[in-house]
């Protein structure tokens, strides 16, 4: 087996982006999902390296430390049903390699944010936005509030 390659990229929780040589695929955790004591765990597998720990590892590490990734530190949630642990290894899988610029002239792009940039600065200093104190944004949000909102209605009407 070859070893994998470091991407240089990283998953928003800062692991890694491994590139396994034989596939061509990318991957940052691959999870392994068990049962600890009635409660279920979706722990990330890849090593410091690139290579797995087995699931006897894993399950090892959060027995003794609880449910954190070991590379990132991120505490990670446990559940009550094992279908709920692995439909949160799904989702999670979706979000973890970040998403790409998907190209184009960087010059143009660079202009157009630049304009956005001004129009947003002409907007502002057009647009003053008037005083609000504290006491304004208290009343609005208590009218805004059905009860309280209603109560205030009629102490207005009785005074």
């Amino acid at each position: 087996m070859a070893d994998p390659i470091n991407t240089g990229q990283k998953t928003p929780t800062g692991r890694i982006i491994w590139n396994d040589p034989e596939t061509g695929i990318d991957y940052s955790e691959r999870s392994t999902t068990f049962e600890i004591e009635g409660k279920y765990y979706t722990m990330p597998t890849v090593s410091e390296d690139g290579n797995q720990y087995t699931e006897d590892q894993i399950r090892d590490y959060v027995k003794e430390h609880g449910p954190i990734d070991y590379l990132t530190g991120e505490k990670l949630p446990e559940f009550r049903y094992r279908e709920d642990a692995i439909q949160y290894a799904i989702s999670r899988s979706n979000t973890r390699k970040p998403k790409m610029a998907e190209g184009g002239d960087v010059n143009q792009q660079t202009k157009e944010a630049l304009g956005y940039a001004a129009e947003g600065k002409k907007f502002a200093r057009e647009n003053i936005i008037p005083e609000v104190t504290f006491k304004d944004a208290a009343t609005f949000v208590a009218e805004m509030t059905p009860i309280v909102g209603d109560a205030i209605a009629a102490k207005e009407v009785y005074d």
